[in-house]
């Protein structure tokens, strides 16, 4: 199908923007890593992900606005969208969103630790009396045992004496 030239123009130009989007949307995965350290096999298959789940966005598009026909400049477009974005904006986008992914993780591990103040004071203040309780506990369940084990050991001799030809 031939398209006119404005119409080739604004596909360009909606390609080029959707390769910045998801540029910008790798950008924000980076910077939720900084909150989150993951490790090789995670970042790889986040990786996976973001690549699946762009592709399928650009198929999206492609079936939507082309009329489902690969054009070679979208493509282009795309990819040009995406190194152009970081060459000249990444650095300064990273360095912002990093900054903000490290301000919200300082704000989260702060709320966390004011949440769990209260229980880190009760177990400050119930520490002594559970570990003596527990150490009761279990000496009290050892002897417990031993007990059993004695009267299991009785039974067993009286059992064994019943069972012997001759006594009745």
């Amino acid at each position: 199908m031939i398209l006119s030239a404005d119409r080739q123009a604004e596909i360009f130009m909606l390609s080029f923007m959707l390769g910045i989007y998801c540029a910008f949307f790798y950008a924000v995965i980076k910077a939720i890593r900084l909150i989150i350290p993951h490790g090789k096999i995670v970042s790889g298959m986040e990786d996976g992900v973001y690549w699946a789940g762009c592709g399928l966005f650009v198929v999206k598009y492609m079936l939507e606005k082309n009329n489902g026909e690969i054009r070679v400049f979208s493509v282009i477009a795309f990819f040009s969208a995406m190194i152009l974005y970081n060459t000249v904006f990444g650095l300064f986008v990273e360095k912002i969103l990093g900054k903000t992914a490290l301000a919200i993780k300082k704000i989260m591990l702060a709320a966390a630790e004011c949440v769990a103040m209260p229980f880190k004071l009760v177990w400050h203040i119930c520490r002594r009396p559970a570990v003596k309780a527990r150490n009761k506990v279990k000496k009290t369940g050892y002897a417990v045992l031993i007990l059993i084990k004695k009267y299991v050991k009785i039974k067993l001799i009286t059992f064994r004496a019943l069972l012997r030809p001759g006594k009745k």
